[in-house]
């Protein structure tokens, strides 16, 4: 394996971007992101960035940070590859760049970093790694090759006020196109990016006779893929299908196969055996490989509905063989990465409403009366609360927030629920309807449609539904519950299929009707027989 050292050979230049921050308090200067790129023969310099202060241009931009010191951005230039390799690894942490001549010392968001992958071995993006990095590095055609040092920014951002976050999302967008508050974890983080060195790109076509594989690679300038090597592994379902590794002698290659191919990766390393080059052929579909060992038959026995006695048979298998306890691992920048990039793709399930989870605590509480709020109060034609222990306060709490006027609200609950005595010697029925008068007085624009479920001793809906417009969202837990133990709310993804079932419910009059008629019926009845309906 060659050295960062020895890697520097291949490259022409080298680009060196940062943003910093200098603390006002200690006069320090911060990294807050670093990056820097060997960039090979051909490819293109980047653009500069500059800055204006008191009539004069300057080679670096800068913001305020919400009093706390000045946020500033550069792009460096550099002839010899090897001093972007110092500027990555730096001195006890501390980096030195000079974008007007004098020397300025970047010292480390935090004393120690964790490296990525360890002991300087740059690894290829792709699959998860390069989703990790898409949003925080500059986007190149070919394929590159990382190394990085993590200084766990989740906790430095968590230090920040709201000011001082917008502040630095705002400036990290505007002059690096980089949101460095959505992708926190690389804040106070060095990366080094080399490029494909020997070629800007390259295609793979299969054969007509499906026997072979037409490659086709664009050589840089003054560069050759020659001596490099190409390894083809066929994957089938049923195990390997071939594996086979030739010489590149031409930048016009065909490459013969023993048999048709299921699933083809394609890697390929230079002259000295570095993966540069990863990827599976685009005419041929991915088919996902297992290794597992079956076990024993489990066999189980449960009754069905009509309490006929049915046997199951599991064939269980253990797909364990290899791994470490979980216990014992350790997390990691990989790790770390991973999980912010979950993180992020769970804040844009709930930005876009389609799925919340919510964790428990008054705080998710909270969260979860001002997520139903919202989406009531978007609603514009059509708005449906289905809960089969819906209550007095959750009309309040989340019907009265309908913003269009005179939507007419229709409201679903269970007799299970609403026969049951509540506060004040009434049962929640009465305290419904009750409530229904009041709020109707009070305003004239909120109209309400109530209706009771029957049922002797089960609502025959079991989950609870906001039916609003076109779109079902699923409710984890009733409206009085919300967000107090861990619980969701999901938007249907087949929203007809709900709606017509809540539909056939609500008009079915044998098995729902009005509040007030339910009442009325159930007063009439004796005390005895009040549980029937």
């Amino acid at each position: 394996m060659r050295t960062l050292g020895q890697i520097a050979a291949d490259y022409e230049r080298a680009e060196v971007t940062v943003l910093w921050l200098h603390d006002a308090p200690t006069g320090r200067h911060v990294l807050l992101y670093g990056v820097a790129e060997l960039c090979p023969p051909e490819q293109e310099r980047s653009d500069e960035i500059r800055g204006s202060k008191g009539g004069a241009v300057h080679p670096m931009d800068r913001t305020d940070f919400a009093s706390a010191g000045t946020l500033y951005a550069a792009r460096i230039f550099l002839e010899h590859p090897g001093e972007a390799i110092d500027f990555y690894r730096g001195v006890a942490g501390r980096r030195t760049i000079a974008p007007e001549g004098d020397a300025i010392i970047l010292e480390p968001l935090l004393s120690r970093f964790q490296e990525e992958p360890p002991d300087e071995h740059p690894v290829l993006l792709d699959g998860r790694g390069a989703e990790s990095y898409a949003g925080v590095l500059p986007r190149r055609n070919t394929a590159v090759r990382i190394c990085s040092r993590f200084a766990h920014g989740q906790s430095y951002l968590d230090s920040l006020n709201d000011r001082q976050k917008a502040a630095l999302q705002d400036f990290s967008q505007r002059v690096l196109g980089i949101d460095l508050v959505k992708y926190c974890e690389h804040l106070g983080a060095a990366h080094l990016m080399l490029p494909n060195a020997l070629i800007r790109g390259w295609s793979e076509r299969l054969g007509e006779d499906l026997r072979s594989v037409l490659f086709e690679f664009y050589e840089r300038d003054g560069r050759t893929v020659q001596g490099s090597t190409l390894q083809l592994t066929d994957h089938r379902t049923a195990g390997l299908g071939f594996d086979c590794i030739v010489e590149i002698t031409s930048s016009r290659q065909i490459v013969p196969i023993p048999i048709d191919p299921a699933s083809l990766e394609t890697r390929l390393r230079n002259p000295q055996g570095e993966l540069i080059e990863h990827i599976e052929a685009p005419f041929l579909r991915s088919v996902r490989i297992t290794t597992a060992i079956s076990g024993r038959r489990r066999r189980v026995h449960t009754r069905n509905a009509r309490g006929e006695v049915e046997v199951n048979t599991i064939q269980t298998y253990n797909d364990d063989l290899g791994r470490a306890d979980p216990d014992e691992e350790v997390p990691d920048p990989y790790a770390l990465l991973q999980e912010a990039r979950t993180r992020r793709e769970s804040a844009q399930l709930e930005q876009k409403r389609d799925f919340i989870l919510f964790e428990g605590g008054l705080d998710s509480r909270d969260h979860a009366r001002k997520v139903v709020r919202e989406l009531i109060g978007n609603a514009r034609d059509r708005c449906m609360l289905c809960d089969p222990y819906l209550s007095a306060p959750d009309v309040t709490e989340y019907a009265t927030f309908v913003r269009a006027s005179r939507i007419k609200i229709r409201l679903l609950g269970s007799a299970m629920f609403l026969r049951a005595e509540a506060a004040g010697g009434l049962t929640h029925g009465d305290q419904l309807n009750r409530r229904l008068v009041d709020l109707r007085a009070a305003d004239a624009s909120l109209v309400f449609d109530c209706r009771v479920l029957l049922g002797r001793d089960a609502s025959p809906i079991h989950d609870r539904f906001l039916m609003l417009d076109d779109k079902v969202f699923v409710l984890g837990s009733s409206l009085n519950e919300l967000g107090r133990r861990v619980t969701t709310i999901y938007r249907a993804p087949h929203a007809p299929a709900l709606v017509g079932v809540l539909e056939r419910w609500w008009n079915d009059t044998n098995a729902c009707v009005p509040i007030g008629d339910w009442l009325t019926r159930r007063t009439a009845m004796p005390r005895d027989e009040r549980s029937d309906e």
